[in-house]
């Protein structure tokens, strides 16, 4: 699952594989030749152009919810299994953060849950790209903010 988070491989490389292997195929199919070091160029820039569209580069920010922002796009798409009667358990609030640290500490505490629910390690180590990408995200637009009220 860990493709979730990246928007090259969802976007880009996966189209540019199957590109290249149909040109390939069909070169193969057509001259009962294999491809060679001295046509691998040929069938790669072609398939790079068919691939590295602007369509496709925006359509994979915008299914990793890069942009425009929506920090759903990747957890609508995550299976959690639950029991039929999960356990009661303390209501814990959360709340939007607002620094860094607040993004690693809700973190730790949502891990905590993870643990608790029994979540599956490889989802709960997809989570653990998500302080890094919102703490950059906050840098971003503390950055933006100090710049606006330079400008003002």
């Amino acid at each position: 699952m860990y493709y979730l988070l990246q928007p090259l491989d969802v976007g880009l490389f996966g189209p540019l594989q199957k590109y290249y292997g149909k040109a390939a195929d069909d070169h193969m199919r057509d001259t009962r030749a294999a491809v060679v070091k001295s046509s691998f160029w040929q069938f790669y820039s072609t398939a790079r152009r068919q691939a590295y569209t602007t369509a496709n580069i925006k359509s994979a920010w915008r299914k990793m919810g890069i942009h425009p922002y929506n920090p759903n796009a990747i957890l609508t798409q995550l299976v959690v299994s639950r029991s039929v009667f999960p356990p009661a358990r303390k209501k814990v609030v959360l709340q939007t953060p607002k620094k860094s640290t607040d993004v690693r500490q809700l973190y730790l505490m949502v891990d905590a849950e993870l643990d608790k629910a029994g979540v599956q390690q490889e989802v709960r180590d997809m989570a653990k790209k998500l302080p890094h990408t919102l703490s950059t995200s906050l840098h971003v637009a503390e950055i933006r903010d100090i710049e606006m009220a330079d400008i003002q």
